[in-house]
């Protein structure tokens, strides 16, 4: 299992603790980066990243701040809008994690402002909402070289999310700027959606791999991590390419 938690490695330590109680568990170190692609949003994942590497986590400490101040901005905005909630509670919703819209989705549910999740993005913090602040901008091709500097793999997350009609051409573009691998199977993909993805990782060469993007906020479309039907066989295939890559792939908990 990869832990890619948005702009920061803290939790890996907690991760790697847990799974020494599962004999066999194999935690791969990572992270998740927003940044921006040829044609919109994109989100990129580091498999394997140096966690020693200074630079590289420099760089998340500085996103982690732009994030904070954000959100920060966002609640401001809120209140204005008639729609309040109280910082520190987004901030205890968020806990050691990078803070964002989601956590902010999570209060203004609390407080009455929207049903679920989902509506408070579409209403309030969504990428057209009212109380939308932009992010600090990293282009995905930054993103590759920031995490093959740390001797990490860059994967391209969930592409059609947010490229459903050209994530192919986005794909092919950041394939050759080094990109390593993409999302393939994703929580509830159908398979014509599947078999679309596959096609187009091959094309390119590049892995196709799987994610839950797990959030634990109780999203509505939530799957468990794990929760998906990436291959055994995928999985061994990307660990031995890891190692000849040169990157430090974790052994299995005894």
């Amino acid at each position: 299992m990869a832990l890619t938690d948005h702009d920061t490695l803290d939790g890996i330590d907690e991760a790697r603790a847990a799974a020494a109680r599962h004999p066999g568990f194999t935690v791969i170190p990572g992270v998740e980066l927003s940044c921006d692609g040829p044609t919109g949003k994109v989100h990129m994942l580091g498999h394997f990243v140096d966690r020693t590497d200074q630079e590289f986590l420099g760089r998340m400490e500085s996103f982690r701040h732009g994030r904070s101040e954000r959100a920060e901005k966002m609640v401001v905005a809120l209140s204005a809008l008639g729609a309040p909630v109280e910082w520190d509670r987004v901030l205890e919703i968020a806990g050691t994690g990078s803070v964002g819209r989601p956590h902010i989705a999570r209060a203004l549910v609390e407080q009455g402002h929207a049903t679920t999740v989902a509506d408070a993005f579409e209403r309030f913090v969504g990428d057209d909402g009212p109380a939308y602040v932009a992010r600090e901008r990293l282009t995905a091709v930054e993103a590759i070289e920031m995490i093959r500097s740390a001797n990490g793999l860059p994967v391209y997350a969930h592409p059609p999310r947010y490229a459903a009609d050209t994530y192919e051409s986005v794909a092919a573009s950041l394939a050759s700027s080094g990109l390593f691998g993409m999302e393939v199977f994703y929580k509830a993909y159908p398979p014509g959606t599947v078999a679309a993805l596959r096609q187009v990782a091959d094309s390119l060469a590049l892995f196709g791999l799987g994610g839950s993007d797990y959030h634990g906020l109780g999203n509505e479309d939530d799957r468990d991590p794990g929760d998906i039907p990436l291959p055994d066989r995928v999985v061994e295939a990307y660990l031995e390419a890891a190692g000849a890559a040169g990157c430090d792939v974790p052994a299995p908990s005894s």
